[in-house]
């Protein structure tokens, strides 16, 4: 409950509005899954037939239609790989699971209900994180409206530039507080965007063992996505000794999956230790938003 209300429902998701969705969802689930099994077939009698487009012929107005009507495909067969990936060591979520249809309603809903953005990996885990600890309407809502706010729009939307901004942000911030690590990553040529993406996208949920997940989560919802920032750089210091002796593999090894034993008091005693408010971070990405955008300008004048 806290959850939801920190969320809140700006985009106002009623039951009937998910209901939709998901009936959508379920249609085109449906849909792929005949035309799969029609191809299976079909390759396994060696017939050169092709199922003819239901979109030949339209007009040039539906051109729009057809776009979004392709992006929900692709993205449901993403789910489809996605899903079994999702919490593996969790048996919520496998095929005979109590959430896996809960988990599949929530994502294809959300591919309907927002055909620009679709599905990108990643999204399982929120979604999943979610359904732990709320019902399916109520993980839709707040995947939804969580999807909505500023970060998670434009990396999900894969705005470059603003991804660009927040990994400026992250490399001014590790280069002020964690100087000889910052030195150590550049001489063993590690990037912030080999590691920072994945943490960010599923708010660690993927990387970290569960119930840390949940702590960061809780902190997140409560502090904003300061609290992201100060947590990857809480993960670094934690482990910045190790780091420092480490090469390029090992150090990746360990930020693409750091150890399942990771002590949570020490963990969040790093966090602490980042001292970083949500003013001069927000001062951060505007100040590298305003440089990005002087730079395209500059760029723009010399092309003409």
């Amino acid at each position: 409950k806290a959850w939801k209300a920190i969320i809140g429902n700006e985009l106002k998701i009623t039951p009937e509005l998910f209901s939709i969705n998901v009936k959508r969802g379920r249609k085109l689930w449906g849909e792929q899954i005949a035309a799969s099994e029609k191809a299976n077939a079909l390759a396994r009698r060696g017939s050169s037939e092709l199922p003819i487009s239901s979109g030949e012929g339209k007009e040039k107005e539906e051109d729009e239609d057809d776009d979004d009507d392709a992006s929900r495909e692709d993205s449901m067969r993403i789910i489809r790989a996605d899903i079994p990936r999702t919490f593996p060591q969790l048996k919520f979520f496998h095929k005979e699971g109590p959430l896996h249809e809960p988990l599949l309603k929530v994502l294809q809903g959300y591919v309907c209900y927002r055909p620009d953005v679709g599905y990108v990996q990643g999204m399982s885990y929120l979604a999943a994180i979610l359904l732990l600890n709320m019902c399916t309407e109520d993980a839709f809502q707040c995947l939804a409206n969580l999807l909505n706010q500023d970060i998670y729009f434009a990396f999900f939307r894969m705005d470059v530039d603003t991804m660009k901004t927040h990994l400026k942000v992250y490399q001014t911030l590790m280069k002020e507080k964690l100087p000889k690590l910052y030195d150590h990553f550049e001489q063993v040529e590690i990037k912030p965007g080999m590691y920072l993406y994945e943490w960010l996208l599923t708010i660690y949920s993927r990387s970290l063992p569960i119930d840390i997940a949940h702590r960061i989560w809780d902190n997140f919802l409560f502090h904003g996505q300061v609290f992201l920032f100060r947590t990857a750089l809480g993960i670094l210091r934690l482990f910045e000794h190790r780091f420092l002796t480490k090469s390029f593999e090992d150090c990746l090894s360990v930020l693409n999956r750091p150890p399942d034993d990771i002590n949570e008091a020490a963990l969040f005693e790093n966090i602490n230790r980042i001292q970083l408010t949500s003013k001069r971070f927000d001062k951060l990405v505007h100040k590298f938003m305003i440089n990005e955008d002087s730079g395209d300008k500059r760029a723009h004048r010399k092309s003409i």
